[in-house]
Formats: C-alpha cells, structure tokens, sequence
C-alpha cells in the first residue's frame, strides 16, 4: 500500500526503517573490508601489487555489470515502486558471503564482490528515490538533514566493522561473512515488516525497458550547464571510494600495520565521519550549499595530498582530520542534483539511477586505474584523488548561484 505524501507518521517510520536498513547493508558489507583481501593476497602469495590488482579487476566487472543492469532496476522502480528494490542487496548478501563463508576462496569472493557490488547499488538507488518520494513537499534542508544521518550511520557502519572486522579475519577467515549473513538477514527482515512503499499508483509510469539504456545516464549532461557540471562533480567525486583496496596494502607496507591496526584505524575514520555526518545539515545551512561544496571537495582533495606523506600513524590521523569536512561532500551537491534533474523532466527513480549508472562508469574505471597507478607509486592513487577533488571544487564553484538557493 503506497503511502501519501502528507502523512508524516508513515514517512517517520519509513525514515526510520531506511536507517536501520541502511546500517546493516552498509556494515555487511565493509565488514568484510579485511577478509576480502586476505583471502585474495593469500592466493597471491602475499603480493601486495597482484593482490590490489585482482581486487581491482574485481570491483570493476562489479561495477561493469551494474552499469548494465542499474539502469533496469531504476526504470522499473519508478514503474513497481521502491520496496522490491530495497530487498535485492540484502537477499544476494546472504546467498552469496554464505557460499564464501562455506568454500573461501578467490573464486567465491570473486562471485560474491560482483553479484553483491552490483545490486548494493540497487538499495541506495531506491533509497534515494524513496527519500524523494516522502519529502517531496518538504524543504531541501529536510533532505539533507536526512542524508547526513545516513552518512552519520555509515561512519557507525565503519566504527563498528573497523573494530571488529580484523579480530574476525585474524581469528578464522569465515567469520566476517558469517556476520555478514546475518547482518543481511536483519536487513532483509528489516525492510520486509517494516517498509511501506512511497511511490502512490498515481506517481507510477508505465513499465518499459526502453528506457533502461545504460547509456542513459548521458542525459545528465545533454539538459541545462548546471545539470551536466552538477552531475560531473558527483561522477568525479567516487573515484577516491574505490580506495579501500589501496588503503590496506598501503598501510601495510609503509606503517606496518596488520588487519587489527588497520581496523582500528578505519573505526577512528568512521568516528570523524559520523561526527561530520551528524552536523552535516547545520554546516550546509550555515555555510550554504554553494560554499560547502567548494570548501568540502577542498578539504578531501586535501586530506588526500597528505595521505601521500601518511606513512606513520600520525600523519595518517592527520590526513583523516583534515578531510572531515569533506566526508559531506556529497549533500547540497546530491539535493541540486535531484532538483535540477526534476527540472529536466527526469522521474525521482531515472534520474537516481542515472547518477548511480554514471558512479558505475567510474567505478569501473578507478580501479584498473589506481592499480596501475599503485604499481608505478603507491602514492600515486592519492595524489590523483586530491587533483579530482580540487577540480570538482572548482566545477561546483562555477554552478550559477541561483541555481543554489535552497540546496
């Protein structure tokens, strides 16, 4: 039964289901931040390079096949509703960390990072979307209150994995996706009770994969300049989300750092990160969302420059301070986004999945890139992400500042 706009004790339950759902997601899936590569690098012999590099190739069939099929899932959810969409991530979680978790191995992983990297994005696709749907009447500040306690509770996510993730691999290898199994099921029994759909019978357009194409994401930069720079400020802005693989070999090699000392350093990163996430509404408002966008694209390009020189712990704190601000990066920037597609006649779900699809292109990229990159210096990636970050500052800079008022 779709739920009405104006019932705000359904959209509050909602909100709420989105949340719980969104921790348990997120955090079945980063749990498994150390085990992945520890079961890659042991088939590689301890190589750090081939082991960044198969788990590069990895994320980007992950991404290639969500390329394909985002699109579909985002133009049927504006057909279907947003429910069915909510469940896909989390049922392929337990199907798949279950196989691992009863056959580890490169090949298990191998299937289980593409099945679960492609229809992770599905959830946030229809989670965006739903948002949409439950405060459309609300005011842009509303959405990025929202957005901020999701980033505040994904910084929890890495909180609780980073603590728990490394004592998990280092003590048997199958536990992190035993977690993660159960982690999906509460997910999935979360969503499944819980949610009731946004999007009305009257909101719904008529089924078609015609407009499932998965170039369809070029639409973003064929309407107004402010959608196509908007848009390419939130494409360039995920290649530093492919670091994770590069992170660890990193940290081991320059810190000396094991699977503990590394989760204990991601759950410090996720305290600055839900930190940032829960102030993210008063800083936009404050700062405006013009400004924050510049000045957090700023502090993340930042934070990555001295990630380069991070190869002691301190300096590592330091880079993760710096980059606080620009853990929210993502908030006005999103809700212009949003608005602007609207503007261009884009349903809520389309144009989600067009920016999902374009993040998919990107992620399909990055990590074949800050492979090679890795191999020629392992700083390299960083110091790339901080030349990203500084041109997507200056890409937001240049938005008309009309179009701003209100994101």
């Amino acid at each position: 039964m779709a739920c009405s706009k104006e019932d705000a004790t359904v959209r509050e339950t909602n909100t709420r289901v989105l949340y719980a759902a969104t921790l348990l997601n997120f955090t079945s899936q980063v749990i498994l931040m150390q085990a992945t590569p520890m079961v890659v690098s042991r088939s590689m012999k301890g190589d750090a390079v081939a082991t960044v590099a198969v788990l590069g190739r990895l994320s980007s069939l992950a991404a290639l096949v969500e390329f394909v099929l985002n699109p579909v899932f985002a133009n049927l959810s504006d057909a279907y509703g947003r429910k069915v969409f909510l469940l896909l991530a989390p049922a392929a979680t337990i199907v798949m960390r279950g196989a691992v978790a009863r056959f580890p191995g490169v090949t298990t992983v191998g299937a289980g990072r593409v099945v679960t990297g492609a229809l992770v994005p599905a959830f946030f696709t229809a989670s965006s979307a739903a948002l949409g749907d439950m405060y459309a009447s609300g005011s842009p500040q509303d959405v990025i209150a929202v957005q901020g306690n999701l980033q505040m509770l994904m910084g929890g996510s890495f909180i609780i994995s980073g603590l728990l993730a490394g004592k998990l691999a280092a003590r048997n290898i199958r536990l992190p996706f035993l977690v993660s199994v159960a982690l999906g099921a509460m997910s999935l029994g979360v969503v499944l009770k819980g949610f009731r759909e946004t999007l009305g019978p009257e909101d719904r357009r008529r089924a078609s994969l015609r407009g499932a194409n998965p170039l369809g994401f070029l639409r973003l930069f064929q309407g107004s300049p402010a959608l196509a720079r908007t848009s390419l400020v939130q494409g360039l802005s995920q290649f530093p989300v492919v670091l994770q693989d590069v992170d660890a070999a990193f940290g081991a090699k320059h810190r000396g750092w094991g699977p503990e000392e590394n989760g204990r350093f991601v759950a410090g990163a996720g305290v600055v990160s839900t930190l940032a996430g829960r102030c993210t509404g008063q800083i936009v408002t404050g700062l405006g969302g013009q400004s924050h966008a510049v000045l957090a694209h700023i502090s993340a390009g930042l934070s990555f420059f001295l990630s380069v020189l991070a190869t002691s712990s301190e300096r590592a704190w330091l880079a993760v301070l710096v980059g606080a601000l620009g853990q929210t990066r993502g908030a006005a920037v999103s809700v212009l986004g949003s608005r602007l597609g609207q503007a261009e006649q884009m349903g809520r779900g389309e144009h989600a999945g067009a920016v999902a699809n374009m993040n998919a292109v990107v992620k399909t990229v990055a990590p074949l890139v800050y492979g090679r990159l890795f191999a020629l210096a392992d700083g390299l990636p960083y110091s790339v992400s901080g030349v990203i970050m500084l041109c997507c500052a200056a890409l937001a800079a240049s938005v008309n500042k009309r179009h701003w008022s209100g994101a």
